[in-house]
């Protein structure tokens, strides 16, 4: 049996291996594009690594994907396969960010910081028509420009997944992400590995607005408990 540190000697493999380790949830022909080698060599070197252990694969319906065994887990990896792809990912960030007024600090303070006063839930509709008010040079961004027979498919896909819940009220059916903090931590975790605009835009803000929020809680605490070495 060849022994772990050799496996990675080759530059190479070394340097699939570290790929997939930065950007986890590659598929075949991404690799080979980031990698500049020839589909046969880096075919080769995928089947080695997994024979090694080193990799593991996940198939989804379109693509076979890529990750280093024992860095991430069952549920992140079923998380990575559906946010890799374009149209899931918009969904998501769609009901994590209410749109344009959340996220360029156009609500009040308190509705922002009372989870119960600005519940992100939509509709159908509101998915297709909320990308509407996205201006230059965000519109391309946040559009999701679907048929609601696609929109069905990939928000079933996401309910299955156990990432988003359907909520009936009446006639009237509406989604929000199961556990937000959860999701927050995914995207904040695997930006690299997501490569979108929009990912890092939406992160960006809610750092920004945690920031905001620590910096009043601060201020609030030192009115209450004065500085002991202020003089």
């Amino acid at each position: 049996m060849i022994a772990n540190e050799n496996i990675l000697e080759l530059e190479t493999r070394r340097q699939i291996y570290n790929l997939i380790l930065e950007y986890p949830g590659l598929h075949f022909r991404e690799i080979t594009r980031k990698i500049n080698l020839s589909t046969g060599n880096v075919r080769y070197h995928l089947n080695y690594l997994i024979k090694s252990d080193f990799l593991v694969t996940k198939t989804d319906k379109r693509y076979t994907r890529y990750y280093a065994s024992n860095k991430i887990g069952r549920k992140d990896k079923n998380m990575m396969n559906l946010l890799r792809q374009v149209v899931p990912r918009k969904i998501v960030l769609l009901l994590l960010c209410a749109g344009p007024s959340e996220l360029y600090g156009k609500y009040s303070e308190e509705e922002l910081a009372d989870p119960s006063r600005r519940t992100i839930i939509h509709s159908k509709k509101d998915l297709l028509t909320l990308t509407k008010y996205w201006k230059k040079p965000y519109d391309k961004l946040f559009l999701l420009n679907k048929k609601r027979q696609t929109l069905d498919f990939h928000l079933n896909k996401l309910i299955d997944a156990g990432i988003i819940e359907k909520i009936q009220n009446g006639r009237k059916v509406s989604f929000q992400v199961i556990d937000e903090f959860k999701v927050w931590l995914f995207l904040a975790q695997y930006k690299n590995a997501l490569s979108d605009e929009l990912v890092d835009l939406i992160i960006n803000w809610r750092i920004d607005f945690i920031k905001r929020r620590m910096d009043q809680v601060i201020d609030v605490v030192t009115e209450i408990i004065p500085n002991p070495y202020h003089i």
